[in-house]
């Protein structure tokens, strides 16, 4: 269970709790004995329902927290997307690209869009950071150039 799913079963305790009657400023100030709680009636329903946000919650914190998403490996994007990825780190823009390699600018868009796509992302900037991170342009290369 995610932290998304952890808070909604506690706001839906909380909830419960308001339909007792009780702030959740009176839950989080309890400060033991010396403080009067005034006694609350529970149905069967109501208390399963409590019970099971409260089973839910603790299941939430035993469950480890999902694991991140993996780097790209460096045969998600073909070596024309890998080469066109690493002149647009260098600041080139599709038609300067297209020169350089002798192709036409809409082929440059094209193996940029695909990139995109597998790096999830419709910006050049992002996509050139990603690419970098995940080892797909040599930064080597970049300090060359």
């Amino acid at each position: 269970m995610t932290a998304k799913h952890l808070q909604i079963e506690l706001d839906k305790l909380l909830s419960e709790l308001r339909s007792l009657g009780i702030a959740p400023d009176e839950v989080a100030s309890y400060a033991g004995p010396q403080k009067s709680i005034r006694p609350v009636k529970l149905d069967r329903e109501l208390a399963t329902r409590i019970s099971a946000a409260i089973n839910s919650a603790i299941t939430a914190l035993d469950e480890p927290e999902e694991p991140p998403v993996p780097l790209l490996a460096p045969n998600d994007l073909s070596a024309r997307q890998k080469e066109i990825l690493s002149w647009v780190a260098l600041g080139k823009s599709n038609s300067v690209v297209a020169s350089i390699l002798g192709i036409s600018p809409h082929t440059v868009d094209t193996h940029l869009r695909r990139a995109f796509e597998r790096l999830g992302t419709t910006d050049r900037t992002v996509a050139a950071i990603k690419g970098i991170n995940a080892g797909l342009i040599s930064t080597g290369a970049l300090k060359a150039a």
